[in-house]
């Protein structure tokens, strides 16, 4: 039983499926936004999810990896 709960609760790591669904789901994409880090704060638009689960953040000077911190939307996409 625990064998079989474990291999469909880590199953669509395995392929892929639960990025993917993340990906669909999250309201983040496609906005501007507001990320506030520890030590700065970066203005720019949400344009993707990584094969990781970081957010992809098109500012200046180019796009940014943002792995952690606060993020704010500042528009409804």
């Amino acid at each position: 039983l625990l064998e079989g709960i474990l291999n469909r609760l880590f199953a669509p790591q395995r392929d892929g499926e639960l990025l993917s669904r993340y990906r669909g789901l999250c309201s983040t994409v496609g906005r501007e936004v507001l990320i506030r880090l520890e030590k700065e704060e970066i203005v720019g638009k949400a344009i993707g999810i990584d094969q990781a689960g970081r957010l992809l953040l098109q500012a200046d000077p180019g796009i940014r990896v943002v792995s952690s911190g606060e993020c704010v939307h500042l528009s409804h996409g």
